[in-house]
């Protein structure tokens, strides 16, 4: 079995300010059965993984298949939310996911999260200033299938060629390397300053009518260079475990179980 973390490249130019309208109040949302609305968690709903035959593999060359996520998507349920990936022990969490629904319109799956305010500061400054609005899955997946020659892999010793050596690249008669992920269990949705996956990202934002009014306020003023750099120092030296060179060139972890 694998273990898949979607990596990230930590760069300071790849910040998206969003709209203010992508901002709610608290009233406008109902809760997910046994959750009532606490200030000290930021709420907010993410597109958290998307159906491989509608927007492709991510940046990592993985593709997920529909009738896999339609399948699998609940497991999200027993996930936790993390910073960056620190997934192995479950006490690094700093958030839970509430609720996990398939859009069968846009083929996606989406998550309702609450991270902890007390516990993760600087992620919750990033949603809510718009410097942060990615995310990123991590799943176990049962095994993986070469989309060029069919190869079943169920560790990495078990790659063909063509995934240990050429995956997301296009061939000369244009089809491209991917790795289809089989039976994926989905243990983490991590906050990110830049996700493998594009399409993976806030959808939305529940505070406080008084916390609405504050953002939108300070959303109504242009950001400058120097605030965004000073968010993407604070987050990277939050890190208690560094990005490593293999991550920083966004290339895939997997490990047997």
């Amino acid at each position: 079995m694998f273990n898949k973390i979607i990596n990230l490249t930590v760069t300071k130019d790849d910040y998206e300010v969003l709209d203010n309208e992508i901002v709610k109040t608290a009233s406008e949302v109902v809760l997910p059965d046994g959750y009532e609305f606490d200030p000290d968690f930021l709420y907010i709903k993410v597109r958290a993984i998307s159906a491989g035959e509608y927007y492709s593999c991510n940046k990592n060359g993985d593709f997920f298949p529909e009738e896999e996520l339609k399948a699998n998507y609940k497991t999200f349920l027993d996930a936790h939310v993390f910073k960056n990936h620190e997934n192995k022990e479950v006490e690094k969490a700093i958030g839970d996911v509430m609720d996990a629904v398939w859009n069968d319109e846009m083929k996606y799956v989406e998550l309702f999260i609450r991270i902890n305010r007390k516990v993760a500061p600087t992620i919750v400054t990033g949603f809510e200033k718009g410097f942060m609005t990615d995310v990123s899955m991590g799943c176990r997946v049962d095994h993986t299938i070469c989309s060029i020659c069919g190869n079943i892999a169920k560790t990495p010793s078990q790659y063909c060629q063509h995934i240990r050596h050429h995956k997301h690249e296009i061939l000369e008669d244009g089809r491209k390397v991917m790795e289809i992920n089989i039976k994926p269990k989905f243990h983490d949705i991590s906050a990110v300053l830049n996700g493998a996956d594009r399409t993976a990202k806030m959808t939305a934002m529940y505070v406080s009518n008084e916390k609405k009014a504050q953002l939108e306020k300070e959303w109504g003023i242009n950001k400058v260079a120097s605030e965004s750099t000073d968010f993407h120092e604070r987050f990277s030296n939050s890190l208690s475990q560094k990005p490593t060179p293999e991550e920083l060139t966004m290339e895939k972890v997997a490990s047997t179980y």
